[in-house]
Parts: C-alpha cells; structure tokens; sequence
C-alpha cells in the first residue's frame, strides 16, 4: 500500500527528529525542458542522488520508478512541488572546500564534535533553524568540529574546512500521510445502535484504517475535513466524537498545533497542516472511547 509506506518513511524522519527533511517520498517539482534533465540508464536511487551531488548545478532529483523503465531527474531550480505516487525526490548539499561560514555576520547555532561532514549535515537537520553548516577535518585547527549556523551567504578562508547549505523540503506531510475514507466517520452517520469504532489500537473494535499516531489525510466518503463543532455524542460511529477546537491555518504550508476536543470535553493535541486545496491531520491516539469525525465542511 503506497499511502502507507509513505506514512512510515515519515514516521522515521520524525524519530529523527528531523528538522530539515532533504527526502520526500510522493512528490517531484516542476521539470522545465531545456534547464532540468531526464538521466538514462541508472539503476537505483542511490545512483539517481549521486548523480545530482556529482552535478554543481543540481539542486535536487527525483527517481521515478515504474514497472518496465525507471527514470532519474536533475533539477536546477526547484519550484512548484506536487503529487507524484511513484517519485521520489531529494535535494542535496554542495560543499565548498576550504571554507568556513562568516560568524561576523551569521548566528553560530550549535557545536559538536561529529565523525565526518555527512554526520554533520545529519546534525544541523535536528537543530532548528539550521541552514548551514561548517565540518573542521581532522588536519584542521578545530578537528571533527561542526559548526551548524542560520545561514551562510558569507564565508571566510579556512584550511581543511568544508561549508553547505541545507535546502529544506517544506511540509513532507502533504506527501506522506495515511489515508482515511471510512464512511462511517462522516458526522451525519448515527451509531447509537449500531457497532461503535475507537480510534486507539490493540482494541478489537480499532476503527479498520487507524494506524495508530501519525499523519492522516480524510477522503470521501468520510468526509475532506475534521469539523470545528461538535457534532455530539453517538456521531461519526462512535461514542465520543472528537473535532477541531479552534480554526483550520490559512497559509499553505504551515503547521498548527491546534486542541482537538471531544464531545466529553477531553482533549488532545494535534496539528494541522494546508496543503494546496486539503489538509493534513496529526493526530494522537484517542484513550477515552473515542474517534476523530469527518465533514465536508468545517460547520455542521
């Protein structure tokens, strides 16, 4: 199930705590003929993403894997991402030899001692804020040292340093998330006599598209949106109905930790995210005989 492994790769970035995802699994941006390129005869992933590290002008790539012939993208610029079930796509950093980031002009973030650039690239990823950063090699004045900073359009000689730029993929969430079209979430299903579903796992009545914790998408005939009133008890086939207490975020993109209540006042915190024209839901497991609702408006 694509929708699925979609949610579990997330889920391991989000392990990570991964402030930066440089991989999206789902989504390409816009190739522009004449400018990005269409590579033939690579075999893999890993040869598509070296392929663009090789390549001072790349910015990113994507792998689109098909059934007979997959396909590697180099893309130098990167601009309008969407919907891809079969890409994959990733942007990568390019080091400049020899340099450190201009700590006169730049906010110096975090410091650790780290193994080797690419540790160091993994660690400003979980550092917030993090754009940059600078790896001291072991013959430097500061061996094994990373430097992670806010930024780095200013740099400064440095013997047996190395300096990039991370390029950060903007909601992943969008693109990776599970799926839930059950009808009987819908907020004008009444289930006062009929099977109740609980949003919580190891039940043997767990609502059948509930994966636990995590990002979830709603589709028809369950309804596109959580709505923001209470749709009361014995909705959405369940026995306490939860919904969004507050207002769905009107910027694209951005993240909101929102309470989600139910219809007997316990509450739970989430987050929603606009993604073009839906929006994406995280949301935690539901522990008191629960289950998130679903409309086709935000008022009932």
């Amino acid at each position: 199930n694509i929708s699925l492994l979609f949610a579990s790769s997330f889920l391991l970035l989000a392990t990570a705590e991964q402030l930066c995802p440089e991989t999206v699994q789902g989504a390409t941006w816009a190739f522009h003929h004449g400018q990005d390129e269409r590579v033939e005869g690579l075999s893999s992933l890993d040869e598509c993403a070296a392929k663009c590290r090789g390549d001072s002008m790349c910015e990113g790539y994507t792998w689109q894997d098909h059934d007979v012939i997959s396909s590697c993208y180099l893309f130098i610029s990167l601009t309008r991402l969407h919907d891809c079930p079969t890409c994959v796509s990733g942007t990568v950093p390019h080091y400049k030899n020899n340099t450190v980031c201009d700590v006169r002009v730049h906010k110096k973030l975090d410091e650790s001692v780290e193994d080797s650039s690419a540790d160091c690239r993994d660690s400003c990823n979980k550092v917030e804020k993090c754009q940059a950063f600078t790896y001291f090699e072991e013959d430097s004045s500061l061996p094994n040292t990373c430097m992670k900073f806010d930024g780095c359009s200013s740099i400064r000689d440095c013997l047996h340093c190395s300096t990039a730029s991370s390029t950060c993929i903007s909601a992943p969430q969008c693109y990776q998330h599970y799926t839930i079209t059950e009808d009987t979430r819908n907020i004008n299903i009444k289930s006062q006599h009929t099977v109740y579903y609980y949003d919580e796992l190891g039940r043997k009545d767990t609502s059948p598209q509930w994966k636990g914790e995590g990002y979830y998408r709603f589709l028809a005939p369950s309804g596109i949106v959580i709505p923001e009133e209470d749709p009361r008890h014995h909705a959405c086939g369940t026995q306490y109905t939860f919904y969004v207490n507050g207002k769905h975020p009107e910027d694209i993109g951005v993240e909101t930790e929102v309470d989600f209540r139910s219809s007997a006042n316990h509450n739970w915190k989430g987050t929603i995210t606009k993604c073009n024209d839906y929006y994406v839901y995280y949301l935690p497991e539901v522990k008191h005989h629960g289950r998130y609702c679903a409309s086709m408006q935000f008022k009932n």
